[in-house]
């Protein structure tokens, strides 16, 4: 049983250290997803900034034709949409490292508990021990005097086996 309770503990002890190192490698991941994603960001609001509020307006109204009007308008469209998807991308980012991070403090959790538990376990099992110990120290004890009781006797059936004789 006491190999048992070890192989369960430590297969407990196994499975949250993968799922923790698991946990903290995404986390890594995301959080370089994160910087970048916030550089990218950054510095397209950098350029907005300098660009003023009309920056897009003024792009599309210097135009000569409608031509290079559609032109700009379908330029401007397609980064306005890379820029939406990139800060929906940062949003899914920052969403996927909160939870994350909740699993990662739920595992420490468990892994507190599993320490609770590995504690009570070794201290039961400590207990078990002394108690074999202590029956084994008894058992020699009685099998040293069941010993000595045997010798003796076998001697007293020799003197009275050579008592018989000499009669």
């Amino acid at each position: 049983e006491e190999r048992r309770d070890y192989d369960r503990v430590n297969r407990k002890l196994k499975h949250t250290d993968h799922e923790l190192e698991v946990i903290s490698q995404k986390l890594k991941i995301l959080h370089s997803r994160l910087r970048t994603g916030r550089q990218s960001i950054l510095a397209r609001l950098r350029l907005l900034y300098m660009d003023g509020r009309g920056g897009h307006a003024k792009s599309l109204l210097a135009t000569r034709s409608y031509a290079d009007f559609q032109r700009r308008y379908d330029y401007l469209s397609t980064i306005s949409k890379r820029e939406f998807a990139l800060l929906e991308s940062h949003q899914f980012d920052v969403e996927e490292v909160k939870t994350l991070q909740a699993e990662q403090a739920h595992a420490r959790e468990m892994l507190l508990q599993n320490r609770k538990q590995t504690e009570k376990t070794l201290k039961r099992i400590k207990g078990i021990r002394s108690k074999k110990r202590t029956i084994l120290v008894s058992l020699k004890k009685k099998s040293l005097s069941h010993e000595k009781s045997l010798q003796s006797l076998t001697r007293r059936e020799g003197r009275k086996e050579s008592l018989l004789k000499e009669l």
